[in-house]
């Protein structure tokens, strides 16, 4: 999945780029990948945690 939103963001900015599609749509993407990102390493983070503790 964030291979895939890699390569989305990276191809909206090319096609705003070229086609002038509007800054929208690569917005939309690089939130979703942000949330994604952050989602992940905070519960990297939590999972460390639970693990020191034992």
């Amino acid at each position: 999945m964030g291979k895939m939103l890699q390569i989305l963001l990276c191809a909206t900015m090319l096609l705003h780029l070229v086609f002038h599609t509007g800054i929208l749509t690569v917005i939309v993407v690089g939130v979703v990948y942000l949330t994604m990102t952050l989602t992940y390493n905070r519960s990297c983070v939590s999972l460390q945690k639970a693990k020191l503790n034992l």
